[in-house]
């Protein structure tokens, strides 16, 4: 048997493989194929269907520099896992073939044309492949690890219109990127289509794509070639698939998700089959009547019969775009209530009333696509005043290393690098007609200089020494440079002439810093940020005055300004919610800031193109998972033994921490920003059920449960911290503490009948209880406390101090006398990530320098300290949690930081 034999046989045993027992004869009778690849077909479906023992779980083991460390999958195709790339610290997916003679046959090919499909597919909504891996017998890629859920999980009920616009238009932009280089997919299907968190579709499995103009004709595409139920009509044919064969098999996965059903009824794969190649699908709207006309149209275009008939996937990209945000609609009735209303406003206020309304649109969905999908820290985007070209400082992928200045189209998917230095490069900012880009240049600590460059490539030239950020006047003839170091320790704002050298002061700020200034579109005012305790948001009029403070909340703000198209508002970065940045504006007539609404929390440095558009923007987060690990729990003399390698057990694609024990163990409360605010949730103890339990617009923190089980006890921080109880089964949370003081870190006692909690009511952080109904607060503590513990007979609490001779102190339930832990005091950085157990204290330590700190046990018997063998990320300080026997223990690590730039292109 020769090699396209071998390729026929392996395509016509896939599908074979994916109906039943029953429908195989009639598919295998299908097939126009010779007896000796037939005979292949019946040896290899003659196999046992277990995997053979070399298919053995991988975990804890190393392949190449990668280490593996958890199974996503397992098919015909071999085993999916999770690893660790220790060079660029980051984790992949490690696609393997099934070792032996197969590696070196077809299905080698076959994962080599995937790799080199979509590693030639420089696209954001297609996963990355980086490298294929052959060691022995074993192949495998590594690429792009995409945290999320299968499309599949929302084709089972119809999905909001605008859903179906974004996530389709990412598809389809995808195939129009393959399609460009002649690569059909073949094989589109929900279970190929990754949905992240934050709503960005990747398109995985590239194994059956083919280039178009390499096909041969005298190999035909097999029946089925992709799984049976989304094949286009011409495969039943036994026909070639081509580009308006993935078109097709979108409209399939648009339909189901616009309406919860299938196109071609819900029977065997094989009579789904039959009917897309004979029956014509009844209108989606048929089902879904919120399905709009223009969609209908389109959706029955794509499912046409003949490949001709069909859009092309740009077409159906731009028209999804359209449809992603769509009109909105009024009753008869809301119309003559709202005409009502108007005529009460209007009487009385007139023509300023209905200005006003014209200036505050009703919203719509943003339109949200990410620019960048490539390796490495990417931040400081800067968009060119026409829209088309993106500015921005990248590593170029390599951790660790300087960035430089890059550009790109706005729609593109190659960077060029523009700016070439040993040194840090970032704060690009483009000159009115695009032709030069400006940028400051870092040479070490406080050292900075302003550069120029063309904007197409060239000369780069040295305008100022000094300077944290810089922007162009309108002129283009001059910039604004913030904090420059001549100009004598002010940190004030320079308008700085590219022509003469000449320098004018435009603001002073003693005993601050003015940054990120900035012209409005019409020239008539600078808006700028002001460090001093807080960074707050200024505006001042361009022909000089007095600046205008926009925002007193106090919080942090980070990074450049942006403004509106119509140079009537200031769009910045703001913690002001906690637990991540996000995007708000304020009017520079004066008035509230109200955050952007449709983005995840995690944004930043915003810029806006001159119509106002476009605003690209930096999202970053980073993604922490809860890990077990396993013991042989504690010796005779009550020491706890040491734990084995960690696994994962909760994880997202966001941040999952705080992770917290029930009573019985069977259960885990964490802390996860899954759905955009940190919320409660609960899951099974090996990780299964995942369930939230809070819906707050804040941060909660901080879970304890009940000593039955019943209830959890949490902090929740919105304007201030305070102490919340909810049922473990759900339900409405609590809140116990209702002051304008801060509660924070609550614990149960062992009976059930009191709350510890810290709190600053009196001025300090001290240790407080009440009882479990929040009443009846009382004051233990008169030196300073935080994270109150009590030990298993409720006799004594444990707690913090920091800055003191040691962190861990203790006081009795009754109160009395504060002293440190005797066996403890040479422990100075202990955060939040402790908990006591009859046994002794376990608790994580950062004595040691690097990126984990230690986790360690502190025995009650013996009084001494000792090593677990698991560490816990340093960059999260939240609880860990043991089991009562010692023998599980749950900690958090850091596996990935993510971060690309992303594009709205319908900002108002």
């Amino acid at each position: 048997m020769d090699d396209q034999q071998w390729q026929r046989a392996w395509e016509i045993y896939r599908a074979a493989r994916e109906v039943s027992d029953a429908e195989r004869p009639a598919l295998l009778a299908s097939v126009e194929a010779d007896a000796e690849v037939l005979a292949e077909v019946h040896a290899m479906l003659d196999e046992p269907a277990e995997p053979p023992p070399e298919l053995a779980s991988k975990i804890g083991t190393h392949f190449g520099r990668y280490e593996i460390n958890g199974l996503l999958g397992r098919g015909g195709m071999g085993q999916v896992y999770s690893a660790r790339d220790p060079e660029l610290d980051r984790i992949v997916a490690l696609k393997f073939l099934p070792p032996g003679p197969r590696a070196s046959g077809a299905e080698f090919d076959q994962l080599v044309r995937e790799a080199k499909a979509a590693s030639s597919l420089n696209h954001p909504n297609i996963v990355t492949v980086h490298e294929v891996i052959r060691a022995g017998d074993e192949v495998a890629i590594a690429m792009e690890f995409v945290g999320g859920e299968p499309l599949r999980r929302y084709c089972v009920e119809p999905q909001p219109m605008a859903r179906v616009g974004q996530w389709g238009s990412q598809i389809a932009q995808a195939l129009a990127a393959a399609h460009q280089r002649r690569i059909v997919h073949r094989d589109i299907k929900p279970e190929n289509i990754m949905v992240r968190e934050d709503g960005i579709l990747k398109i995985l499995d590239f194994g059956l794509s083919a280039r178009t103009d390499l096909e041969s004709p005298a190999m035909p595409a097999v029946l089925p070639l992709g799984t049976l139920n989304y094949i286009a009509p011409e495969q039943t044919r036994g026909e070639t698939a081509t580009a308006a064969s993935d078109i097709f098999s979108l409209g399939i996965v648009l339909y189901e998700l616009a309406t919860g059903r299938h196109p071609f009824g819900e029977d065997s794969p094989l009579d789904v089959a039959e009917a897309i190649g004979a029956a014509e699908p009844r209108p989606p709207s048929t089902f879904n009547p919120r399905i709009s006309s223009s969609l209908n149209v389109l959706l029955l275009r794509m499912l046409a019969k003949d490949p001709a008939r069909r859009p092309s996937a740009a077409e159906v990209g731009a028209a999804l775009v359209a449809l992603a945000a769509p009109p909105r609609h009024f009753s008869p009735r809301g119309i003559a209530i709202a005409v009502a209303v108007l005529v009460v406003i209007i009487a009385p206020v007139g023509w300023w009333a209905s200005k006003a309304l014209r200036r505050t649109p009703p919203e719509t969905p943003l339109n949200l696509t990410p620019l960048t999908s490539f390796a490495g820290s990417k931040d400081c985007p800067a968009i060119s005043l026409d829209g088309t070209m993106i500015a921005f400082a990248w590593d170029g992928g390599k951790q660790g290393t300087r960035r430089n200045i890059y550009v790109m189209k706005a729609g593109g998917t190659e960077a060029r690098r523009l700016s070439v230095s040993k040194y840090d490069d970032a704060w690009p900012a483009w000159s009115p007609d695009g032709l030069t880009i400006a940028f400051v240049r870092r040479l070490s600590g406080t050292e900075t200089f302003v550069y120029v460059i063309p904007a197409s490539g060239g000369v780069e030239r040295r305008v100022w020494e000094g300077g944290s950020a810089v922007s162009w006047a309108p002129d283009g003839k001059s910039l604004l440079v913030s904090r420059p170091r001549a100009s004598k320790g002010s940190g004030g704002i320079v308008l700085l002439s590219l022509e003469t050298g000449e320098r004018r002061q435009l603001t002073t700020a003693p005993g601050a810093f003015d940054e990120f200034a900035s012209f409005s579109p019409n020239g008539e005012w600078i808006g700028f940020a002001r460090i001093a305790r807080s960074l707050e948001v200024f505006v001042l009029p361009a022909r000089g005055g007095t600046p205008k403070q926009l925002t007193f909340d106090r919080r942090p703000k980070t990074g450049r300004l942006a403004w509106t198209g119509d140079s009537r508002e200031i769009v910045y970065s703001t913690e002001r919610e906690f637990g991540g940045a996000g995007l708000w504006r304020v009017p520079i007539a004066g008035g509230a800031p109200r955050r952007i609404t449709g983005l995840l929390q995690f944004a930043g440095n915003p810029t806006i193109s001159r119509n106002g558009n476009l605003l690209v923007y930096t999202e970053t987060w980073l993604d922490s998972n809860i890990y077990r690990s396993e013991g042989a729990g504690f010796s005779s003399s009550g020491v706890l033994g040491r734990f084995g390698r960690p696994e994962r057990v909760i994880a997202s694609s966001r941040e999952d921490h705080s992770p917290s024990y029930s009573p019985d163990g069977s259960q885990i409360a964490f802390i996860s920003n899954r759905t955009s605010q940190s919320e409660l949730w609960t899951a099974r103890r090996d990780g299964s059920g995942e369930r939230q339990l809070t819906h707050f617009n804040g941060f909660a923190g901080t879970p304890r449960w009940s000593p039955d089980g019943q209830s959890i006890a949490f902090d929740l921080r919105s304007d201030q911290l305070n102490i919340w109880v909810i049922r473990a089964q759900g339900g409405a949370p609590r809140q116990l503490t209702t002051d304008s003081s801060n509660h924070m870190t609550p614990s149960w006692s062992p009976d059930g009948a009191w709350i510890y909690f810290a709190s600053n009511k009196s001025g300090q952080m001290q240790i407080w209880k009440m009882t479990a109904d929040g009443r009846n607060a009382t004051q233990l503590t008169r030196t300073g406390g935080e994270e109150p513990l009590p030990s298993a007979n409720g006799e004594t609490i444990y707690y913090t101090r920091k800055r003191v001779e040691s962190d861990l102190w203790e006081i009795p339930a009754a109160g009395g006398t504060e002293r440190p832990v005797r066996g403890m005091e040479s422990f100075t950085r202990i955060g939040r990530s402790w908990g006591v157990i009859p046994q002794g204290i376990y608790f994580v330590s950062g004595e040691e320098e690097g990126r984990e700190d230690a986790v360690r046990f502190f025995s009650f018997a013996t009084r001494r300290v000792t090593a677990l063998g698991v560490s816990q990320a340093r960059s999260f300080v939240g609880p860990i949690s043991l089991s009562r026997n010692g023998r599980e223990l749950l900690t958090v690590r850091m596996d990935q930081r993510v971060n690309d730039l992303m594009l709205i292109d319908n900002f108002r």
